[in-house]
């Protein structure tokens, strides 16, 4: 076969297959719920497969849209490496204050790696939270299961639907009677 024809199409073939592929990338993580019991949501930095994350000095990662919030702490390298920066009872932000830049660096082949944990104290029932941070200057985001609010119905609304239905039962009543 001439040489000429197959060149072009090898030379498509290659930048479609580098434009195609998926890559990983770089300083991308994500948060992800461990396990909630004895009044505590646990949550670990994961990193995809094959890649490194860099989180740079006073970098943080946030969770808000929580609810009851009593405490917050970390576990295991965890507590070396990142400090809790504050709490209210709807939001925990931690840092990553020890070192000017610190790297994980996930090596294996087509496994995510998880962290040690965050761990945030809370009697509410689990609904689902926002969480985002910062690596190396770059946004991740997203949700996961967390501390949230029961729905309790405030008095006021109550007292409207208990005139209601009474109003209803009289307007029967008339109307029957």
């Amino acid at each position: 076969m001439n040489p000429r024809f197959w060149l072009p199409i090898l030379v498509v073939s290659a930048v479609l297959a580098l434009c195609l592929a998926p890559s990983a990338n770089a300083d991308s993580f994500s948060i992800s719920f461990i396990a909630v019991g004895n009044g505590q949501y646990n949550y670990g930095i994961t990193i995809p497969a094959n890649t490194d994350v860099t989180f740079l000095q006073n970098e943080t990662i946030a969770f808000t849209g929580l609810s009851g919030v009593t405490g917050a702490s970390l576990t295991g390298d965890l507590d070396i490496f990142f400090t809790v920066q504050s709490f209210t009872s709807s939001s925990v932000t931690f840092v990553q204050s020890l070192f000017p830049t610190l790297t994980f660096v996930n090596l294996g082949v087509n496994v995510p790696f998880t962290s040690d944990t965050f761990v945030i104290d809370s009697t509410a029932p689990v609904g689902t939270v926002d969480w985002s941070g910062t690596a190396n200057g770059t946004l991740n985001s997203g949700t996961v299961p967390g501390p949230v609010s029961s729905g309790v119905p405030e008095p006021s609304s109550l007292l409207l639907l208990t005139g209601g239905l009474t109003g209803l039962l009289g307007w029967r009543r008339k109307r029957i009677g």
